[in-house]
């Protein structure tokens, strides 16, 4: 046999004043942001995860989500005076939410090196994780403002009960492909630049943890 476990859910949700974030420059010419409950929208999807135990030494597990969001209402609230420059916007009416990627996807392997019980215990895991493009900031901003989609590819490697002791051992390695992928765009644009933020580059660690319980 091969034990396995599965899991669902479905939601729905209709938001009404909804948290918008936006940035301006003050009186002062100094970047800020603000929040305002400004509109509605609506969110739906699913969420899928589950794992099998294919050997007694192999264990694959996988979760989807499915995310799909739509801004159907905005009313931005008139700027006062100690603003210079209009408001800059993270989504508008009939766009997704920033920050809400439609699809991703988590899939590991796990396998348990077959060592004597007086050793302790060790795996080997590779995670492969998706995340599908999302909107940083609406495209009525910045041209740059949708972040392309990334995957990237994790190590780990643990060995819990070292010899018998309560000391716990781990070495990983995170995108190991070295992939090159933004998290962040400012919404610059309108003002003759634009910037942003990168995700990690490949890095390389190790972990150790006692244990004082039983």
């Amino acid at each position: 046999s091969m034990p396995a476990t599965f899991n669902m859910a479905l939601f729905y949700n209709d938001f009404q004043d909804q948290q918008i974030q936006f940035g301006y420059f003050n009186s002062a010419g100094v970047g800020t942001t603000g929040i305002t409950n400004a509109g509605s929208s609506t969110i739906w999807g699913s969420e899928v995860d589950g794992n099998i135990q294919l050997t007694d030494n192999l264990i694959f597990s996988a979760s989807y989500a499915y995310l799909h969001t739509h801004v159907d209402e905005l009313e931005f609230p008139a700027l006062t005076d100690s603003v210079l420059e209009g408001a800059n916007l993270t989504t508008v009416a009939g766009e997704p939410l920033p920050f809400a990627p439609e699809n991703k996807l988590v899939l590991t392997a796990t396998y348990l090196l077959p060592v004597p019980a007086d050793i302790g215990s060790m795996r080997f895991s590779t995670t492969y994780v998706y995340t599908d493009q999302m909107q940083a900031v609406s495209e009525t901003v910045s041209p740059l403002g949708a972040m392309p989609d990334y995957s990237l590819v994790n190590l780990n490697f643990a060995w819990d009960r070292v010899l018998e002791s309560p000391v716990d051992l781990s070495v990983f390695v995170t995108n190991v492909t070295d992939e090159e992928y933004v998290t962040y765009v400012i919404g610059l644009w309108p003002y003759g630049v634009e910037g942003g933020a990168v995700g990690m580059p490949r890095m390389y660690g190790a972990r150790i943890r006692y244990n004082f319980g039983p």
